[in-house]
C-alpha cells in the first residue's frame, strides 16, 4: 500500500510531506528529502510532552519528526500490525500519550501498554497480559 499525507512533523511552522512506508520518506514541499524510516503512520503527536513531534509507525517505532531517527521499537514476543497499534491519553496520570498494542504470535498473545513520560528513548512498559493462550481456531476456540 502506498499513500501520502502532510504535516509539519519538524517543528518549523511549514508542513512536510510523507509518503511510505517501505520506506517511510519525509520531504519538504520543495520536493528535498529530509529523511528516511520505517512503517506506516499510526500517529503524529508529541508523544513525551517535551514540545516536539513525534510520528508512531506501525511496527511499532517512535520516530523523531526533525530528523527521522528511531527513538523507541516496542519490544517483546510476537509481531505487532497496524490494526493492532493505538496512541492515546490511556493513562491520565501520565505526562505525555500512551501505545497499547497488541502482538500475534501462533501460540498466544500479548496486550502492552508503554508510557514516554520520561522521553521516547526512556519507554516504560506500563503493563502486559498474555492473552488468547494456546492455539487459536477459527470458530474461536483454543486447543
Amino acid at each position: 500500500m502506498r499513500w501520502a499525507m502532510c504535516a509539519d512533523v519538524d517543528d518549523d511552522g511549514q508542513e512536510e510531506v510523507l509518503y511510505g512506508p517501505s520506506p517511510l520518506v519525509c520531504v519538504d514541499l520543495s520536493g528535498k528529502e529530509r529523511w528516511r524510516a520505517w512503517g506506516g503512520v499510526i500517529a503524529i503527536a508529541d508523544m513525551d510532552g517535551d514540545g516536539a513531534t513525534e510520528i508512531v509507525t506501525d511496527v511499532p517505532h517512535i520516530i523523531r519528526g526533525k530528523d527521522g531517527k528511531t527513538l523507541w521499537t516496542r519490544t517483546g514476543p510476537g509481531s505487532v500490525g497496524r490494526d493492532r497499534v493505538h496512541v492515546g491519553k490511556l493513562l491520565p496520570d501520565r505526562k505525555g500519550l500512551q501505545v497499547a498494542c497488541v502482538s500475534e504470535k501462533y501460540e498466544f498473545n500479548y496486550a502492552q501498554v508503554w508510557s514516554f513520560a520520561d522521553g521516547c528513548d526512556k519507554a516504560k512498559l506500563e503493563w502486559e497480559r498474555e492473552i488468547n493462550k494456546g492455539t487459536w481456531s477459527p470458530s474461536g476456540t483454543t486447543r
